[in-house]
This record gives structure tokens, sequence and C-alpha cells, in this order.
């Protein structure tokens, strides 16, 4: 073989291989040399009959996703070897969390109990200086912190509480931090936005809960944790009641359809002749019956509400839209 690349391997440079330069390997022999060569030009021939080493890639929501999905990448190489030489091998793994984080799914937590309440998903942090972490959050572009909050009054003799974003540590720095959240009426979740300090890299997340006054009162219920991108559009804006509104054919119920529509600005179900209004909870499509059971609205890859479905008393019942 008498390749052009064979004076680059044996006496070094660049120009052939890309930017990087070659080392030089004088003690190789043009035999030995000639083999190297035939070597990585079957690798760059298998390479572009397999996929390209750069490019884009679109990843695509699973249809039983309740909107806190997350992405494992896994890149993996390994090529066929060549006469003596074993096959080389590489691999790495990236995790990509969902920007809505559930307050079930932190990575640890000090004084906040995890409860659930109605089949949702609530914290509440039990004493001034509680928290709950994040471990390794890449910040980058990250502008904001919305997180869903309620003060019960009356219900929990719930006192309030500031939220603070922190840096690698309870006593950390300080990137974000909420007014102070006064108590309330009911358990109905209101939203906060925390902006956010421009931090690149990755560190833990501390959210501490602040009320040196609470004097042993529960502070507050988190129900919800949505980080903001810089570019990012407001995905909760974008959801309307409109989106629900349809004729859904049931299975297995007595009646054939569930007609879903707006009332005086909420929804109400039309089912065998009787209506209810359905309360919307704090987890995404998911709405409450009076306490009779829940309606959970599917979409597809578009975003687009497609079906729905009535669990009550643990029984499910699945609808499909007209």
């Amino acid at each position: 073989m008498n390749h052009r690349s064979l004076p680059k391997v044996i006496n070094g440079g660049s120009g052939v291989w890309g930017e990087t330069a070659m080392s030089a390997h004088p003690a190789i022999s043009k035999e030995d040399a000639a083999e190297m060569v035939k070597y990585i030009l079957s690798l760059a021939d298998e390479a572009q009959k397999i996929l390209p080493v750069k490019g884009s890639f679109t990843t695509k929501v699973a249809r039983d996703d309740r909107g806190y999905g997350t992405y494992l990448l896994r890149a993996s190489y390994e090529d066929q070897g060549y006469k003596d030489l074993a096959p080389q091998k590489a691999e790495q793994t990236f995790v990509l969390r969902n920007a809505k984080v559930p307050v079930h799914g932190f990575d640890s937590y000090f004084n906040v109990n995890k409860v659930t309440l109605e089949g949702e998903s609530i914290v509440t942090p039990s004493k001034s200086g509680a928290y709950m972490a994040l471990k390794q959050i890449d910040l980058r572009d990250i502008k904001s912190l919305k997180v869903f909050t309620a003060v019960p009054k009356t219900e929990m003799m719930a006192v309030g509480a500031k939220i603070e974003v922190r840096l690698d540590a309870p006593d950390g720095k300080i990137i974000g931090e909420s007014p102070f959240i006064e108590p309330s009426e009911g358990f109905l979740a209101k939203p906060l936005n925390i902006e956010l300090i421009p931090t690149d890299g990755l560190h833990d997340i501390y959210l501490v809960f602040q009320n040196p006054k609470a004097e042993g009162h529960p502070l507050l219920i988190l129900f919800n944790t949505n980080f903001k991108s810089i570019d990012s559009s407001n995905d909760d804006e974008k959801v309307t009641l409109e989106d629900y509104v349809g004729k859904y054919r049931m299975k297995g119920l007595p009646f054939e359809f569930i007609v879903v529509k707006i009332v005086d600005g909420h929804l109400s179900i039309d089912a065998g002749n009787q209506t209810a209004d359905l309360k919307q909870t704090n987890t995404p499509d998911k709405f409450d019956d009076g306490g009779r059971g829940f309606f959970i609205f599917k979409r597809n890859e578009e975003e687009q509400v497609v079906g729905l479905v009535l669990d009550t008393m643990g029984v499910k019942f699945i609808g499909t839209k007209e």
C-alpha cells in the first residue's frame, strides 16, 4: 500500500486526519504503518454506513407520560477490530431530566414530609430551615423556578414561609428567593415564579423554607416545581379548557359517550344524562369529579387531547375522543 498518509503516520504531521496533529511513530515499519492506515480507513467507511458522528435526533414523548418523563441517552461505539487488533469500545450515558420535577422526585429531604393527598403528591416542610435537594442540575440558561404552593390557615394551621434557592448546600449561595407566602384558606395551589441569578455548570440545588416564627407549625404545601429556561415558551399558558372539550366514546360503562364542555368558565361533563362539574387538580390534565373519581385526559405526540381515563375507586374506564 502506498497511501499519502503513510509518511504522516511515521513522521507525524497534520492536514490528513483533520485539525488534530498526528504524533510521530518513527519505530513503526512501513508495513505496519500501512496496516494502520487500512484499519483507520475501514472505520471511516463503516461509520458512513451506520450513523454520522455529528447530527441531531428528535425524541418522542411516550403515550403514557404524565409530563415528568426523563430521557436516558446512551452513546456506544465498537469497531470490528483488524487482524490482531482487538475491537475498540467506548460508551457514555447522559440523563436528560425533565424541567418539571415532581415534589416526590427530589434526591434528599430534611424536615420535609412527603404525603399523598387524594392521589396528589405533596410535601410539607415542618419547620424553618427545612429543605429538599436535587443533585447535579445543569443550570445553564435556566432563568426561573416556578412552584405551586398553598398555605391552608384553617385546615392545617400553616403559617407560611419564603423559599430560598441555594447552591450546593443548605447554607450555600442564594440564587433566587420568593416573597413571603402568606396563609390563606383552602388547598388550591397558586403558582409562584422565582427568578434565578444566571448560573453555569452542574450544581446541587436546595429549596430552603424559612420562617423563624413558625413555632412548631407546618409552613406550607408544595405541589409542583418547574424549571424555566431562557428560550422556553410558557407551556402552562398554552393549556386551555378548550383542549378538553369534545365527545368521548367510552368502554365498559352503561352509556356510550361522555361529553365534555365549558360551563361558566369551568369544565362540565354530561354522562348518561347526568351532569357534573370538574375541578382542576395540580397534576397536568387531571380533573376531580367532586370526590367521586378523576378524569385524566390523554394527549398524543402533537400534544392534542385524544382520549381520557375515568378513574373511580381504582377502576379505570377508557375513552377515545371523537
